[in-house]
């Protein structure tokens, strides 16, 4: 094999591109590097110069500084309790007949001596007008045997008649008498029973439903017709705990509770709808026992107020001035001391 060696010309440098002396690729790597610190740096610094300035803080808070006062600081019992009529009369016939006239509406209030039924007077006006002639006839024979017995006295005197004629006469006028007093209470009967057909109201109130209609016979003293119950003032019974009603009791007698200008305990009234207590009452009476088995005494009130429009039978909130009261210290709501 022929071996040859191929011999470079000698290189002309105004055709081939050198490297420079001295300068690696580590060299040209650091180089590198510290231009991009740099270029890095100035961004960061232009960032610096144009950040917005610092947010101030809020305003300062504004207080109000007071001074704790004393004052008197009220502590009130509550208690649950019913409405209740003052009177509740329930109307009943007192004579038997037939209704014929009702001329009250339901629910009216009605005056003491109103018109509530109207049984059929006819027989019991039968009954007085026989009633009556009786009597008449009776007070007509007392007048012949007054007469007779008048006669008898002066026939007696002269000694003309026996004795016994004498006390026929006298006993004859005795009985006229007492069949005219007699007749006198049949008549009275009678016209008691023709004023009870006139059914009337017994009472100042508000009427409650009628109960029979016209045309319904109604028995005497057992018929319920209707009620009426008073409306002012009104009553409100509640129950109070034993313990509680004897300390009640206790500070009363010894003038540590307020109340009233008539020396009663004033109390308060609402109803369920009501916001506060805006009825005022007196607690007039107590009741002499506790309940064994609630351990509880019942108490009335009467509120002062009319309320014609309330109802019996309601429940309500009552509530009385606690059994003490206590001073403290009084600070309004966001203040400072």
């Amino acid at each position: 094999m022929l071996l040859k060696r191929l011999v470079h010309p000698p290189s002309d440098r105004r055709f081939y591109r050198t490297k420079p002396k001295g300068i690696t690729s580590a060299k040209r790597l650091h180089i590198g590097s510290e231009r991009l610190i740099v270029v890095a740096l100035s961004f960061w610094l232009a960032g610096c110069n144009n950040q917005q300035p610092a947010a101030q803080g809020p305003p300062p808070a504004e207080v109000t500084v007071s001074k704790p006062e004393q004052k008197e600081v009220v502590n009130w019992n509550e208690f649950t309790g019913r409405t209740a009529a003052v009177k509740l009369v329930t109307v009943t016939a007192r004579v038997s007949g037939y209704i014929v006239d009702i001329p009250f509406k339901e629910g009216d209030l009605v005056h003491k001596g109103d018109l509530l039924f109207q049984i059929d007077p006819r027989p019991y006006q039968h009954a007085y007008d026989q009633a009556v002639g009786q009597l008449q006839q009776a007070q007509a024979n007392q007048q012949l045997q007054d007469a007779t017995f008048a006669r008898q006295q002066r026939l007696r005197e002269m000694r003309v008649i026996a004795s016994e004629d004498y006390d026929t006469a006298l006993s004859n006028k005795n009985q006229a008498a007492a069949q005219v007093v007699s007749a006198q209470a049949a008549r009275n009967s009678a016209q008691l029973n023709l004023e009870f057909t006139h059914v009337t109201s017994p009472i100042d109130g508000r009427v409650s439903r009628q109960l029979v209609n016209i045309g319904n016979l109604v028995q005497a003293d057992s018929t319920q017709l209707t009620t009426v119950v008073s409306i002012d003032p009104i009553y409100a019974y509640f129950s109070m705990d034993e313990l509680a009603a004897l300390t009640f009791q206790r500070l009363t007698r010894e003038g540590k509770l307020a109340g009233s200008p008539d020396g009663k305990t004033p109390v308060y009234l609402r109803l369920q709808d009501e916001t506060g207590f805006p009825h005022e009452g007196t607690i007039d009476f107590s009741d002499n026992a506790f309940d064994s088995s609630t351990g509880g005494c019942e108490w009335p009130r009467a509120p002062n107020t009319t309320r014609s429009w309330w109802l019996i039978e309601r429940l309500a909130r009552i509530r009385i001035r606690a059994l003490c009261t206590s001073w403290m210290p009084r600070i309004s709501p966001g203040c400072v001391i």
